[in-house]
């Protein structure tokens, strides 16, 4: 996907991101455009996020690991902070609680000009696409998702974790397709 590459993201991001700091930008991006999102669609726009920042950078964007679900890749706490929408459209931002329970806001990326890009370019290529659609995309032969879950025996243990080299040399080869 060349229009994901981009030399200005390369060492955009100093320190790895909240999963959940990336899906309220998608949140955002959905409540600014009027475009659709569920908990599916989220989810799979961090993973894929994720995935080509990996590939495009050799670093990796969020700070929790992806895990091999029946359903596909996911990042446990983006699943746990929307899943109460069921397959609803997100009408909220997340929210995130410290080891007391008590509320903590979750920064935004108002600030970081070049991952702002870069995400725009996410939702401009997957944001008109359905949680479904993406689903399908993080469920190919020979995806990360697919080798892990299918190949390795993921499917017996849950919350297998996709090991993040394994999604960044997906990525890298796709990036060159």
């Amino acid at each position: 996907m060349d229009e994901l590459a981009d030399n200005n993201i390369i060492n955009a991001v100093t320190s790895l991101e909240s999963p959940l700091k990336i899906a309220n930008y998608f949140v955002s991006k959905s409540i600014n455009t009027g475009k659709e999102l569920s908990p599916i669609k989220v989810l799979k726009l961090v993973y894929l996020s994720h995935g080509w920042y990996l590939g495009l950078t050799d670093k990796a964007l969020i700070g929790e690991a992806v895990q091999a679900w029946k359903y596909g890749p996911v990042v446990e706490g983006v699943y746990h902070a929307f899943k109460s929408y069921g397959s609803e459209q997100i009408t909220s931002y997340a929210i995130d609680y410290n080891s007391n329970k008590i509320k903590i806001p979750i920064p935004t990326l108002e600030n970081d000009k070049v991952l702002i890009e870069f995400l725009d370019r996410i939702w401009e290529v997957y944001g008109d696409l359905s949680g479904l659609i993406l689903s399908t995309i993080t469920h190919e032969t020979g995806s990360p998702w697919d080798i892990i879950y299918n190949k390795q025996g993921g499917k017996d243990k849950h919350g297998t974790i996709i090991p993040n080299d394994l999604i960044r040399d997906y990525y890298k080869r796709k990036a060159q397709e």
